[in-house]
C-alpha cells in the first residue's frame, strides 16, 4: 500500500512539473508576469490570456522579454483550445521579442512543441533574410562611397564585375581625353595669340573653339560617368555571389617635378 502511495506520489509530482515546463515564471519577470504564468499553470486559460492583453496593451509597464513571455503563453493558450494557427503567430511574435526563446522539449507537450518548431523555423529563415538585406545595404553604403573616389570602384566592391569595368573604363577614358583636349586647348591658344596674320589668327580661333568644345564634352561625359557610377553604388543591390572587398590605399611617390599620390587598389572575394 505504501509503495503505491509514493508511485502516485511522483507520478503527480512529474504531471505537476510537466505542466510548468513552458511557463515556469523567471525571477527577472515581474509580479504581474509571474500572476498571468500562475494562472496559466492553474488552468484559468481565460483568465491568464485577459491579463496577457492587458499588460501588451500597455508596453511602457513591461520589458521586451516580458513581452516575449506573455505572447509565449498566449501561444500556449492557444495550442489548448486547438488553434495552432492562432499558437504559431503567437509563437514568431514571442520569438521577435526573445530571439533566445526555446522551449524544453523532454518537458513540453509535443502538441506545443511542434507547433513551436514550426514557427522556430520560420522565424530563423526571415531572420536570415533580415541579415542578408543588412549586409546587402552594408555593401550599398560601401560601393557608393568607393564610387565617389573614382567610377567602378562601387561596383566592383559589389561584385558587379562587367558594371565596375565598364564605369572604371569609360571614366578612364574620359579622363584621357579631358587631360589631352585641354593640352590641345592651351596649344590653340598660344598659336592663336602668335598668329601674324587675319587667316592664320581665324583658323587658329577655329581650331581652339573645336579643342574647346572636344575639352567641355569631355568634362561632361566624365561628371555624368562619375554622377552615375556614385548613384548606381548607393542604389542598387550587390551581386551577393560574387561579393568583393576592395582595399584602397594612397601612396606617397616621388615624381619628376616633386611628390605625388600613388592609387592602390586590391579586391579579393568575401567567400
Amino acid at each position: 500500500m505504501f509503495s503505491i502511495f509514493r508511485i502516485l506520489a511522483v507520478m503527480l509530482t512529474f504531471g505537476f512539473f510537466s505542466n510548468l515546463s513552458a511557463a515556469i515564471p523567471d525571477l527577472e519577470f515581474s509580479e504581474s508576469v509571474q500572476e498571468v504564468s500562475k494562472l496559466y499553470r492553474t488552468g484559468r486559460l481565460d483568465d491568464a490570456e485577459l491579463r496577457s492583453l492587458r499588460l501588451l496593451n500597455a508596453p511602457e509597464k513591461i520589458s521586451k522579454l516580458e513581452r516575449g513571455e506573455l505572447y509565449k503563453i498566449l501561444a500556449f493558450v492557444a495550442v489548448a483550445r486547438d488553434d495552432r494557427d492562432r499558437g504559431y503567430n503567437l509563437f514568431l511574435k514571442a520569438l521577435e521579442s526573445n530571439p533566445q526563446l526555446r522551449l524544453d522539449k523532454s518537458l513540453t507537450s509535443p502538441k506545443i512543441l511542434s507547433v513551436f518548431d514550426r514557427a522556430l523555423v520560420e522565424f530563423e529563415q526571415m531572420d536570415y533574410i533580415s541579415d542578408q538585406v543588412y549586409q546587402g545595404y552594408k555593401f550599398q553604403v560601401a560601393g557608393g562611397r568607393r564610387s565617389l573616389l573614382y567610377p567602378g570602384l562601387g561596383q566592383l566592391h559589389k561584385g558587379q564585375r562587367i558594371r565596375g569595368i565598364i564605369y572604371m573604363s569609360s571614366a578612364t577614358a574620359a579622363v584621357a581625353g579631358l587631360i589631352t583636349s585641354q593640352i590641345m586647348v592651351q596649344e590653340q591658344e598660344n598659336i592663336y595669340r602668335d598668329a601674324n596674320t587675319p587667316q592664320t589668327a581665324q583658323d587658329a580661333y577655329s581650331d581652339y573653339r573645336t579643342m574647346w568644345q572636344l575639352r567641355n564634352g569631355f568634362g561632361i561625359a566624365l561628371g555624368s560617368i562619375w554622377i552615375a557610377s556614385m548613384l548606381d553604388g548607393f542604389f542598387t543591390a550587390p551581386n551577393i555571389a560574387g561579393l568583393q572587398n576592395t582595399d584602397i590605399s594612397f601612396t606617397p611617390v616621388k615624381v619628376s617635378s616633386g611628390y605625388g599620390l600613388q592609387l592602390s587598389v586590391q579586391w579579393h572575394s568575401c567567400k
